[in-house]
């Protein structure tokens, strides 16, 4: 005999004596995925969860421990991999729990922190993209103005700033989102099998707050790095001073596809997000103006994934477009075999080889991506 299983079940039964016969989508769990796809995200997002932790604070390892040699450019990425790394283990955890048990099992206050920080780590990101591109622009385009902002005191006053402000946009999510209880049925009888609970949204007019969100969180932000890097590619590729070609046209040559490298790669950021991330944002915006029920919600749920996606491929571009990275990243983590190498060296009194090893070790200095 199980007491809690009849208690359960006398819950359910006084709770339908108090509902309309007649039940809305709302007041019902959701049929849960089917256990392919359920696998699948399981998989899925394990895969993305570690790659995208691993990615990013090895990042951050690489980039933070080199404080005084930080270059602009060095504190946006950074902020990027920061917000990737938040978002990778406040937030996927949570709704990969979600997707496997079909219900929300986390309390109220991890269904309004998670999907908060999902919110302010994908605003931080793109608002972070933006204001990358605003500075790229000003150091090739408006390089008198540029002296003055491209610093790194402004640097941090502007990352700062934009977290600040992410905080401050999402901030609605802490009031919006609620648990609700919901019944649970057995699909195949149409019978009351027990009491759920779903993580929601309650906002009076969740149009409008779409709407403000899509256009100045994503659409705006999207335009300007557009605009901003089709003004460094017209400028870069198709236009050249004429006095920096005659005076030293090698070494205008060398910089000039340096300068192109970085842009290529920060190009391919901004790509990567706004391809991984706008199928999402346009289901969720659908939503709000088309009574969709259940047939978005397995489509909607992969998009997310794929979303999330985005936090696992920035490192990777870091690492296979920046060379920069790529020497740092072997100065850091074979730093410490080269000094054992040395030693043995030395103990060997191969006096020339351990001079050469280490000034190879001592004199790799940390190498600017900035322009």
């Amino acid at each position: 005999m199980d007491p809690f299983g009849t208690e359960n079940q006398t819950l359910v039964n006084k709770t339908f004596e108090k509902i309309p016969f007649q039940l809305s989508d709302t007041d019902v769990l959701p049929r849960s995925l089917s256990s392919d796809i359920r696998l699948a995200f399981m998989v899925c997002f394990i895969a993305i969860i570690t790659l995208a932790f691993l990615g990013n604070a090895i990042v951050i390892f690489v980039i933070g421990l080199a404080r005084s040699k930080l270059t602009v450019t060095d504190m946006y990425i950074l902020s990027l991999a920061v917000a990737d790394l938040l978002i990778s283990i406040l937030n996927m955890p949570f709704q990969l729990n979600f997707y496997i048990t079909n219900k929300w099992t986390m309390g109220e206050f991890l269904c309004k922190f998670s999907n908060y920080i999902q919110g302010v780590t994908v605003t931080a990101s793109i608002l972070t993209l933006t204001t990358i591109a605003i500075d790229r622009y000003l150091v090739i385009c408006r390089t008198v103005l540029s002296r003055r902002v491209h610093t790194k005191l402004v640097a941090g006053i502007a990352i700062a700033s934009l977290w600040i402000l992410s905080l401050l946009i999402v901030c609605p999510q802490l009031f919006g989102e609620r648990v609700d209880m919901v019944i649970e049925l057995n699909y195949s009888t149409h019978t009351p099998i027990g009491i759920a609970q779903l993580c929601r949204e309650h906002f009076d007019r969740p149009e409008v707050i779409t709407i403000v969100v899509y256009v100045f969180v994503y659409l705006l932000p999207v335009v300007t790095m557009m605009l901003s890097y089709g003004a460094i590619g017209m400028r870069l590729w198709f236009q050249h001073p004429i006095g920096d070609m005659l005076e030293n046209p090698r070494n205008h040559s060398r910089n000039m596809q340096q300068k192109k490298k970085i842009i290529q790669m920060l190009m391919l950021l901004v790509l990567a997000f706004t391809v991984l991330w706008l199928p999402f944002f346009t289901v969720q915006l659908i939503e709000q103006f088309q009574d969709t029920g259940e047939t978005f919600r397995t489509p909607k749920a992969i998009l997310q994934l794929v979303g999330y996606s985005n936090c696992c491929v920035n490192p990777i571009i870091y690492a296979f477009l920046n060379r920069t990275f790529q020497r740092e990243f072997k100065n850091k983590f074979l730093k410490r075999s080269s000094v054992h190498t040395v030693h043995i060296i030395q103990l060997n009194r191969r006096t020339g080889q351990s001079s050469q090893s280490d000034k190879r070790q001592d004199g790799d200095a940390y190498p600017t991506c900035d322009m």
